[in-house]
């Protein structure tokens, strides 16, 4: 039988720089962020690297549905 995944949450919040972010969570803790720069949002599993964004998107709400739907 298969489990289905909990949902993910977006939560809003600021790094040590000031910088805006948004931290994405599931039931096993940070999973990835997003950070917006240069006009589009960009989403990180794992630790922020600037060079290794998993999904870029100019809409948040387009970035969102991506990530969730990559889950699955």
């Amino acid at each position: 039988m298969m489990m289905r995944r909990a949902p993910l949450l977006f939560e809003e919040a600021t790094n040590a720089d000031g910088v805006w972010t948004l931290v994405v969570r599931s039931s096993h803790g940070v999973v990835g962020h997003i950070f917006r720069a240069v006009g589009e949002y960009g989403y990180f599993v794992g630790r922020f690297n600037a060079f290794t964004a998993t999904f870029r998107d100019p809409s948040l709400q387009r970035l969102k549905k991506r990530i969730v739907a990559n889950r699955r």
